[in-house]
């Protein structure tokens, strides 16, 4: 197995409706990262300002159809109508590793102040 590898896709199936389902890229290269454009000083992305080009990035395929059975184009029009819920399932498994990461980085930052009591 080689350093460069294909990228890993994960299928999510939707809260709103498991008929229909989304397949999300779960990795990312620094060049990918870097092309959302929105990233602090420590390298992280800001998901806020960057959710939909995110969203574009991230999912590589789906089964979201309109009403007369047509698979509809993967855009930014028809991700923004997507149901909130859903939305969330597919980040959560696109940016599981960056989640992830940053829970722990948050965990390992917060300790619990002592007070002279428990001295």
């Amino acid at each position: 197995m080689g350093y460069f590898t294909d990228t890993p896709i994960k299928r999510v199936e939707l809260p709103s409706d498991k008929a229909y389902w989304v397949d999300v890229q779960t990795d990312f290269t620094w060049g990918a990262i870097k092309k959302l454009g929105d990233i602090d000083n420590e390298g992280q992305v800001s998901f806020e300002t960057t959710g939909d080009k995110f969203l574009l990035m991230a999912i590589k395929s789906w089964n979201l159809d309109d009403a007369d059975g047509n698979i509809v184009e993967i855009n930014s029009e028809n991700i923004d109508r997507l149901k909130r819920d859903d939305v969330l399932a597919i980040i959560d498994m696109a940016s599981g590793s960056i989640v992830d990461e940053e829970a722990k980085k948050n965990s390992s930052s917060q300790s619990t102040p002592t007070t002279a009591a428990q001295k």
